[in-house]
């Protein structure tokens, strides 16, 4: 009997080593990295200027809730800088979560928990939305929530159901409001080309002083009389290509009108 004990509680204490090794780090109110590299973010479905998600109901009671992923929000009664609020009899509104206190996993779903607040009432409200992974939803929907506590200390806790809620499932989206953008080719060959004109006349105005004995300007500037013709040589282009364009625009104009020379 004893032996199975040890056997019982040695199995058990490796049950939760290996359930402890699976964990998701805060990196913001609204995302976390796992232990294999994965990042579940929310910040792609967050309303920047309101909360994304409303009219949540509240399971037994007439009540509604208002959450934002990322972005605190206010609603003119009593919820300020908030990121789930409570709508409740009357008309009153009560602070359920302003900061998120962790992210944990709970067989394979991602449970985040909001730091306890206390509202104009002076009762304490608590947070908790289970975060649950499904490709299809986007971007996504909220089960009831649940009411648990006494009189003066509540949970609220309800299920997201969402592909942001997958591993990678949603661009993670720095705080700032914009997302992470490649440079395009346009803006690479700018930083590359600017760089590049600098060193060219840098080191050929070198070139022509040390190497070549040119003292005077612009004579030092390499390839002058290539740069000095340059703008000249700019408007001759803009007056040939402007000259070709309106010949063709007289030429069409004539043709539909039926006035083109017959050709010899």
């Amino acid at each position: 009997m004893a032996d199975g004990s040890m056997v019982f509680l040695l199995l058990s204490f490796l049950a939760v080593s290996v359930s402890s090794l699976e964990v998701c780090t805060k990196l913001d109110d609204c995302s976390c990295k796992r232990s294999n590299g994965k990042i579940i973010s929310l910040r792609n479905i967050d309303g920047k200027s309101g909360p994304k998600f409303t009219g949540i109901k509240q399971k037994s009671k007439a009540f509604t809730f208002s959450w934002n992923p990322c972005t605190k929000f206010s609603i003119p009664s009593h919820c300020n800088d908030v990121l789930l609020c409570q709508r409740g009899s009357g008309d009153l509104d009560y602070p359920v979560a302003k900061t998120a206190d962790s992210f944990t996993i709970i067989e394979g779903n991602i449970v985040l928990v909001y730091e306890e607040v206390t509202g104009f009432d002076n009762k304490q409200r608590k947070g908790v939305i289970t975060l649950k992974c499904d490709e299809s939803k986007y971007p996504g929907n909220f089960s009831e929530f649940i009411e648990t506590g006494s009189s003066s200390s509540f949970q609220y806790a309800a299920t997201f159901t969402s592909k942001c809620a997958c591993d990678d499932g949603c661009p993670n989206v720095p705080a700032g409001g914009k997302g992470s953008q490649r440079l395009s080719t346009g803006s690479i060959l700018l930083i590359v080309f600017i760089p590049l004109i600098f060193v060219y006349f840098i080191a050929g105005m070198l070139y022509n002083k040390y190497h070549k004995g040119t003292n005077t300007f612009p004579e030092m500037i390499p390839n002058h009389s290539f740069w000095s013709d340059f703008p000249f040589l700019i408007k001759d282009g803009c007056v040939f290509t402007f000259e070709g364009i309106t010949g063709c625009c007289v030429s069409l104009c004539m043709r539909l009108k039926g006035d083109s020379y017959a050709k010899i």
